[in-house]
């Protein structure tokens, strides 16, 4: 197989960086005639950014050892690809400096599947929320920061109570319809940098970074108050529930994520008990 016919885009240059040749792929994913790139600087056509950062590199100073490198390509007449890219550097028979070959493929799709498969593997299917093993994975991160960092957290575990009767009278669907509505509403009541999960059919985790339980009972009252004052409409009814929490602080001392969730677990258990009897 020659390099015109390579599924890759390939791009040569001499070692000023004026192209030599340029393949039919190269052609498509650039959106430009190899007539127009023979014998004019690469860096003039080829538009190129960081993955991450989204600023300009000169493709033709990324020669890692033939490794692999993430970039956002912007043709100039066509929609921007990401791509995966190599930079083999070329020698002379001399030893001397000689041109570049420049590999490219567009992983897009690639990307964009990967992500798709990361955001379901880490978010609630129902209520889009984090599902229960993201959540333990950020509450380690919390716990780490609060040993590392000496920082104080607060970790919530609520409960819905009456949520089961929503099933029992109108329906699984109703249910659903309720938490989806219930998770949006949530999401209000939310600081910019805390974490809100559903854990279980109708529990859910809350944690509040860099805040004292004293400076959590605001934001507890309002979620507590936004739960209670929902009204959902279905069918003929009207939806609502009660809840109960139970909160721990998370600091240097705490042992564990399965210790946090215990006792914020308990606590919660504690004020089912306690609102039963009253």
């Amino acid at each position: 197989m020659t390099l015109s016919t390579l599924a890759d885009a390939v791009i040569t240059t001499d070692h000023n960086g004026l192209v030599e040749f340029v393949n039919t792929a190269a052609e498509r994913l650039l959106h430009l005639r190899a007539g127009l790139l023979i014998g004019r600087p690469l860096r003039q056509h080829l538009a190129i950014e960081n993955f991450e950062k989204h600023s300009r590199i000169d493709i033709l100073k990324e020669s890692r050892k033939l490794a692999k490198e993430r970039a956002i390509l912007r043709p100039g007449n066509g929609p921007q690809v990401q791509i995966e890219f190599q930079v083999a550097n070329l020698s002379t028979p001399e030893g001397k400096a000689g041109g570049h070959v420049i590999t490219m493929r567009d992983v897009t799709q690639e990307v964009a599947q990967a992500a798709k498969l990361s955001y379901e593997a880490s978010h609630d299917e129902l209520t889009d929320l984090y599902n229960r093993r993201q959540f333990e994975l950020c509450l380690a991160k919390t716990l780490s920061s609060a040993r590392r960092e000496q920082r104080v957290h607060t970790l919530t575990y609520l409960d819905l109570d009456r949520f089961k009767s929503i099933h029992d009278t109108h329906g699984h669907a109703a249910g659903d319809f309720f938490l989806t509505e219930l998770a949006r509403q949530l999401r209000k009541t939310m600081r910019g940098n805390d974490v809100l999960a559903r854990i279980g059919g109708d529990e859910f985790g809350f944690i509040m970074h860099d805040c004292h339980f004293e400076n959590a009972k605001p934001v507890l009252q309002a979620l507590e108050r936004t739960i209670s004052l929902l009204k959902v409409p279905w069918d003929n009814a009207m939806l609502s529930v009660g809840v109960s929490y139970g909160t721990v602080e998370i600091d240097e001392n705490t042992l564990s994520v399965d210790e946090a969730m215990r006792a914020a677990d308990q606590g919660c258990y504690e004020a089912k008990r306690v609102a039963a009897l009253t």
